[in-house]
């Protein structure tokens, strides 16, 4: 335990003694750190989590123009194509 306490002292001496690269680093982690959890969250919520609905390996998404040329789209079943 001795040895760790002379560790922390020594690392504390050395951030003080240069505090922009000390600032820098501390930025730097901050910012990857951060970057790596939203990254993470958005591969989370699109990827990996499964659909809020029964049966969802099964869902498509039907697109058609009517008449007058507009698009119109439509969630459904694969079971109701077939």
């Amino acid at each position: 335990m001795g040895m760790f306490g002379q560790d922390v002292k020594y690392g504390m001496r050395m951030l003080l003694k240069s505090p922009g690269v000390s600032i820098v680093a501390t930025i730097a982690l901050a910012l990857g750190i951060g970057a790596n959890t939203a990254i993470f969250s958005v591969v989370n919520a699109v990827l990996l989590r499964p659909l809020p609905f029964p049966n969802s390996d099964a869902l498509v998404v039907c697109f058609r123009k009517g008449p007058d040329a507009r698009c119109r789209s439509r969630i459904v079943f694969l079971s109701e194509l077939l």
